[in-house]
């Protein structure tokens, strides 16, 4: 796996050695490496997403992404250390998604840690938690 500057090749190795199964599930693009490890919660409406290219990370889950660059941070070794403790917290759930959405469009996404699911407020019509294996899932309509 490798991209124009071989940033994809070197996250791959990392990636691959935390998770050696996970090479069934990644993909060769002309930009870099594609990730897409099924979800166990058949709830998820995407399971975690792995994009390497250009000297950033994209990892999500279900409606939620967020990206590591390079750039902001020291090195790639920042940026590749960030981006797997991400994804080990997404499989472990000590991190789950919220999603916000009035009169059925998608209106805001966050991660947070399941302490703080019920910390923070839901103005809008409803409020979705997914969490890798379902433990925290839930729906609500907002006040």
């Amino acid at each position: 796996m490798d991209g124009p500057d071989g940033f994809s090749r070197r996250f791959a190795d990392v990636l691959f050695c935390a998770y050696p199964d996970w090479r069934k599930c990644a993909k060769q693009t002309d930009a870099g490496l594609e990730v897409e490890v099924p979800s166990p919660n058949e709830n998820a409406e995407r399971g975690l997403f792995i994009l390497a290219e250009f000297e950033e990370l994209t990892v999500g889950f279900d409606n939620y992404h967020t990206d590591f660059h390079t750039h902001f941070m020291q090195n790639e070794g920042q940026a590749f250390e960030a981006a797997m403790e991400f994804i080990a917290d997404i499989l472990a759930e000590r991190r789950v998604v919220l999603v916000f959405s009035e009169r059925g469009q998608l209106k805001d996404t966050m991660c947070v840690t399941h302490d703080e699911i019920w910390s923070k407020p839901w103005p809008r019509e409803r409020r979705i938690v997914r969490s890798w294996r379902g433990t925290y899932d839930s729906e609500s309509i907002g006040q």
